[in-house]
């Protein structure tokens, strides 16, 4: 995986892009009465690289985020390699329109035929790797703290009450 900058780095975005193909389920970040709110998402890739979101039954979702700047994060990890990853996408969310919704295909999701859609154009795109396994010198793997297996802080004595 010669695009890892680094075991705990970021990711090009072309790997990005990779790593969201598959489609599955993500995190759309938006603003409600002026307070930040993070939804779970469906969500795929279109073939000319958008992200479509799938609002579920949260209908308001569409109102909120049409036509405004979101962030869209969605991870997974990959075992064999013994590394998880995030990806964020933040733009312009848009309604999908009935014509468009023809065109969402994913393998592992369908989207419900009243289901509201979001588009998101992948403008701005960044991503992170994070070892999940560190290799100790005798080959054995151990469990890493997340994210990128920093020591946990030391503990602090309890304060006076």
């Amino acid at each position: 995986m010669n695009d890892v900058l680094s075991l705990t780095g970021d990711l090009a975005r072309r790997r990005c892009m990779e790593l969201l193909r598959d489609g599955g389920y993500g995190r759309v970040a938006v603003t409600e009465r002026a307070l930040p709110v993070i939804v779970p998402v469906n969500y795929c890739l279109t073939a000319s690289d958008e992200v479509v979101i799938g609002a579920g039954s949260r209908a308001g979702l569409t109102q909120t985020a049409g036509d405004t700047v979101v962030c869209f994060e969605a991870g997974g990890q990959d075992t064999t390699a013994g590394h998880a990853w995030s990806v964020t996408v933040t733009g312009y969310a848009r309604p999908l329109t009935d014509g468009q919704r023809l065109r969402v295909v994913s393998a592992r999701w369908l989207p419900q035929p009243d289901e509201p859609l979001l588009r998101l154009a992948t403008t701005e795109v960044t991503g992170r790797v994070f070892p999940l396994l560190d290799r100790s010198a005798d080959g054995q793997a151990d469990p890493l703290p997340w994210p990128g297996g920093a020591p946990a802080p030391p503990s602090l004595p309890a304060a006076p009450i």
